[in-house]
C-alpha cells in the first residue's frame, strides 16, 4: 500500500505497512489507523493530531468516529457488520456487505459513537475469537459496551 501524505515510513523502529483512513460523515479524512511491522511484531497506531501537512499519533476525540463513516451515511439502512479492526471491515466491505470498528478494537468500544448505526434494521457484531472478543460474546454486557 501506498503510504498516505504525512504518515511516518517508520514508528518506534518498524516500518509502515498499512493505514485505513477514517472519513467524517461527508467523506473528508480525519484521522488515519496504521500498522507498523518488523521482526518483533505488529504496532498500530492512531494518526488522528495534525502538524501542518502532516499526522501526529494520538487517539481519536472522544466520542471517536466509526471507520467508514462515510459509507455507513451512504449505505441502505438494512444491515451493517461490526467487527474488530479495520482490515477485517475492508474485507467484509470488498465482498459488498457493509462494516464498521470502532478506533482501538473492542477495549476501546465504549469510547465510540455508534450513533450511526441506529438507522440500521440490523446489526451484527462479530467478534474476534480472542480474549477481548469474548466480552463482547457476552450478550449482557453487550449494550453496556456498545
Amino acid at each position: 500500500m501506498t503510504k498516505p501524505d504525512g504518515l511516518p515510513a517508520a514508528f518506534d523502529g518498524r516500518e509502515f505497512r498499512h493505514a485505513w483512513a477514517y472519513r467524517d460523515a461527508g467523506g473528508e479524512v480525519i484521522g488515519h489507523v496504521a500498522r507498523f511491522e518488523d521482526a518483533e511484531g505488529k504496532l498500530v497506531i492512531p494518526f488522528f493530531g495534525r502538524n501542518g501537512q502532516g499526522w501526529v499519533a494520538k487517539g481519536a476525540p472522544e466520542p471517536r468516529p466509526l471507520f467508514n463513516l462515510d459509507g455507513l451515511s451512504d449505505a441502505p439502512a438494512d444491515a451493517v457488520f461490526v467487527v474488530e479492526g479495520e482490515k477485517c471491515a475492508q474485507a467484509l466491505e470488498g465482498m459488498g456487505l457493509i462494516a464498521t470498528t470502532s478506533p482501538g478494537g473492542s477495549n476501546a468500544a465504549h469510547a465510540a459513537d455508534w450513533g450511526p448505526l441506529a438507522r440500521f434494521r440490523r446489526v451484527y457484531i462479530l467478534p474476534d475469537a480472542d480474549a477481548p472478543g469474548e466480552f463482547v460474546q457476552d450478550a449482557a454486557h453487550v449494550g453496556a459496551r456498545l
